[in-house]
């Protein structure tokens, strides 16, 4: 195959000769430059959970529930908590890749893994193109199907992203739309995490769940079953007032038009989430201790939680060529949530006031009104950066924060940098954590505002492929789920300090990629990492060339091992989505290896891959979830082909 598409291969271009990309910074002042990656070197690291962060507790499955083992890297912020464990795996505006490009970008995925019974298939697809010099378009589409090593463990995602950008002399806008769909069958875990030893038990697809079904993998049906659908739109646009209301003076350099750009912005944001869990057989969590009682069904729960958000922002802004930036603006926030559950006689609306078993429908609704501003000075590229919010009325009211930032030591050619942040807010705590009401959880709670106090400083330098960055959080009022899965909050000082390291070295043709994570909590009760979290890459590359046909391929074969010190990790809770503490077992301490040999031919890669090579080879103990052994050993194969002509 290798000779022969040589023979017909033709000389291509890189990427970042047709292709200008970006993606839109926090605070929608500006953007930064993101590369579309069509390397060979980490294309064999797919699963997004793991691109984000390098350590994770995983149920074990592709497509499954997530949380990063690192502090700074952990994902919180949406107020649907709910989806917080799917978001490596969702499209979002706030991930969306805009594009400029000459010429149409076509990018085809598809990987392979498993046997019949535990399948994974996964396949993507990504196009952009442009309709003109100034207006683009483009869409990705993601679709994931994994049966799993362990029954009733099926995942299935489905997501879609369209996306748009225009940049005009007077106006300019972001276009985003995203759904995202997810299925899990829900297990429990497996009921004696010791099992995992027995010889008995030679497949893991033998091994007893606390959660079951009906049928055989990979058509079995699953009792517990956790649907999620998200739809995530966003759109920005930007009207340039001095263009459009000012004349240029060709004959002056002094002109306010030359001096600065004075616009104003108008950003929407909406946003759609629905969980739906059901559990055909409840007497099966109440006698195992997963849940106190049921509230409303005994005999069947059919529980969903919807939630809706909208939001305008008004902002008005000065843009000086000198490097200097302010803005001001406002904006109204919409909320609607709607909890439900199915009563075994009869659905009666019902305002919920305690936990007794009485069946409801309820749906509430807040408005907040919230200011913002802010300002970057960049003198010399230091790129000083101060923002503040205040929320004055609504369910937030009174939350506040102030964010400041900039660059100490920064070099023109972009080699080394020194950055250093702070930010401390004060704000009420997510809508759910104070009221939720289910078949099995139901919770009223007085939650006071969570105070965050986040200093970090972070160093980095191109030529000598170097980063390190220290996080310091102090935090009062931290809303954690306890050994029982709810909620609770600590009203007293809770400290992490984290420190970061990422290091590659080349000798030769041999590379070393290698990242670690030092993190301390003064209260492992409240909130357990693993005090260090180390990723190693090391591979070996190399050029093929073909004399006789003047063309040739590139290949690397490495391997890569993660690892997590023992610790008191997560228990996960299937009836609301959430990691929960658990003292019962420390998980951890054992390492993850896995064996790859990437190809390159033109413009197609290859990739093959045995995850979990050391499966089997040392004590079985590849636990980073109460419960949930992760995969053992499995081959995978992809390939990617990119199209830009």
């Amino acid at each position: 195959m290798l000779i022969t598409s040589s023979l017909f291969a033709f000389t291509q271009k890189d990427t970042t000769q047709v292709i200008a990309s970006w993606m839109l910074t926090g605070d929608f002042l500006g953007t930064r430059q993101v590369d579309i990656d069509t390397s060979i070197d980490h294309f064999h690291f797919y699963n997004p959970v793991y691109q984000i962060s390098f350590s994770n507790s995983v149920l074990g499955n592709f497509g499954a529930p997530c949380i990063s083992n690192i502090m700074s890297e952990r994902y919180d912020r949406n107020e649907f908590f709910f989806i917080n464990i799917y978001y490596p795996l969702m499209y979002t505006h706030d991930k969306t890749v805009f594009l400029n490009t000459r010429r149409q970008f076509t990018k085809l995925l598809y990987i392979n893994g498993g046997t019949t019974a535990d399948k994974e298939e996964n396949f993507e697809v990504f196009h952009s193109q442009n309709v003109n010099p100034q207006l683009n378009f483009g869409l990705k589409y993601n679709t994931t199907l994994s049966h799993g090593q362990y029954r009733f463990q099926r995942t299935k995602r489905s997501s879609f992203s369209f996306f748009s950008s225009y940049e005009g002399d007077r106006h300019s806008f972001n276009l985003s739309l995203n759904t995202n769909n997810f299925s899990t069958n829900e297990n429990g875990g497996i009921t004696n995490d010791s099992l995992l030893n027995d010889i008995n038990y030679e497949d893991p697809g033998d091994l007893p769940t606390f959660f079951t079904g009906t049928g055989s993998q990979p058509r079995d049906k699953a009792d517990v079953i956790n649907t999620f659908k998200n739809i995530d739109l966003f759109m920005l646009n930007d009207i340039n007032l001095s263009a459009c209301f000012l004349k240029t003076d060709t004959s002056s350099s002094d002109t306010l038009q030359k001096k600065a750009k004075i616009g104003l912005m108008h950003i929407a944001e909406f946003e759609i989430n629905k969980k739906i869990f059901t559990d055909a057989s409840p007497s099966t969590g109440l006698s195992g201790g997963f849940y106190d009682s049921a509230y409303f069904n005994g005999s069947m729960t059919n529980d969903s939680v919807f939630y809706r958000r909208i939001n305008n922002i008004i902002r008005f802004y000065i843009n000086e060529d000198s490097g200097y930036t302010f803005y001001a603006d406002v904006s109204n926030e919409i909320y609607k949530y709607v909890f439900y559950s199915q009563d075994e006689i009869s659905r009666i609306p019902y305002e919920m006031n305690s936990r007794k078993a009485t069946p409801f429908n309820h749906t509430g609704y807040e408005s907040d009104l919230k200011l913002q501003a802010g300002a970057v000075i960049d003198p010399l590229n230091f790129n000083i950066r101060f923002s503040g919010f205040l929320y004055l009325s609504g369910y937030k009211q009174g939350s506040y924060g102030l964010i400041a930032g900039g660059n100490l030591l920064h070099s023109r050619q972009l080699t080394g940098n020194v950055r250093i942040n702070a930010r401390y807010s004060s704000e009420q705590p997510s809508y759910f954590y104070n009221r939720y009401y289910s078949n099995y959880f139901n919770w009223d709670n007085p939650f006071k505002p969570v105070k965050r106090l986040q200093l970090s400083i972070n160093y980095s330098h191109s030529p000598k492929r170097i980063e390190s960055e220290l996080n310091y959080y102090l935090l009062h009022g931290q809303i954690y789920f306890d050994t029982i899965a709810f909620p609770k909050q600590y009203n007293q000082g809770l400290s992490v300090v984290e420190f970061k390291l990422f290091k590659d070295f080349r000798l030769w043709r041999f590379y070393f990629l290698n990242k670690i994570a030092l993190q301390y909590v003064n209260n492992e009760n409240i909130l357990a990492l693993p005090n260090v979290s180390c990723y190693n890459s090391t591979y070996y590359k190399q050029d093929i060339h073909f004399k006789l046909t003047n063309g040739g391929f590139t290949f690397l074969l490495g391997f890569d091992m993660f690892f997590d010190t023992k610790y008191y990790g997560y228990s996960y809770m299937p009836a609301i989505s959430a990691f929960h503490r658990q003292i019962e077992k420390k998980v951890g301490g054992y390492p993850i290896v896995d064996i790859f040999l990437n190809i390159k031919l033109k413009r197609a890669l290859f990739f093959l891959k045995f995850e979990h090579i050391n499966s089997g080879l040392l004590e079985r103990n590849y636990f980073s979830i109460l419960h949930y052994p992760r995969n053992e050993r499995m081959f995978k194969v992809g390939i990617s082909w990119n199209f830009y002509d």
